[in-house]
Parts: structure tokens; sequence; C-alpha cells
């Protein structure tokens, strides 16, 4: 069975113009799927609730409207390294507010 991959590279190729599936495909990365954690996976981040921020971490403030939310935390020491290939920070902490414009 094909790979989800070699999946997409197929439809890509049979359903796009030559140059603009070959620079579609040339852009297919791994993917991470959050879902809750079951017993024995890698915790890699946090979805919603509170993040683990140090005591004097000043919250972001959406001038005029107030604090923002937040959303996510990815602890980038625990990322598999093997299936990504980002350029990531080997340690720290991704976190993620929603954007304003």
């Amino acid at each position: 069975m094909p790979t989800h991959e070699a999946r997409l590279r197929a439809v890509a190729r049979r359903t796009l113009p030559p140059p603009i599936a070959e620079r579609w495909i040339s852009l297919i990365r791994p993917a991470v799927r959050l879902r809750p954690a079951r017993r024995g996976d890698r915790v890699v981040g946090r979805l919603g609730g509170c993040p683990a921020v140090p005591h004097d971490f000043e919250w972001p403030v959406w001038p005029g409207e107030g604090s923002l939310s937040f959303v996510a935390s990815v602890d980038c020491a625990k990322l598999p390294r093997e299936s990504i290939d980002l350029a990531l920070p080997a340690d720290g902490t991704l976190d993620s507010f929603p954007a304003t414009t």
C-alpha cells in the first residue's frame, strides 16, 4: 500500500500542470496531529489551558482589547527529530497566542 506522501504525489502529478505539481510536491512535509495523550505517548506540547511560563513572564496584550488567550505550546527538546525537517530550535518552548491584525 502506498504511503500517504506517495498518494499525495500521485494526485498532484495527475491533476496539476507539471511545474506546479513539482513545486507543490516539494512543499510536502510531515505533519503533527494534536490529540489527548494516552499512557505511553511522547507528550511534546499542550493545547489550551495554562502554559508553563516563568514567573516573570509578561503576558501578551492586544492594545485596547486586553490579554490574549493561550493557544498552544511545544517543547522543542521533545520533538521527534527523526521525522521533522523544519529548522526548529533544539530546545526551549514555542508558545502560541492568537495573532492580531
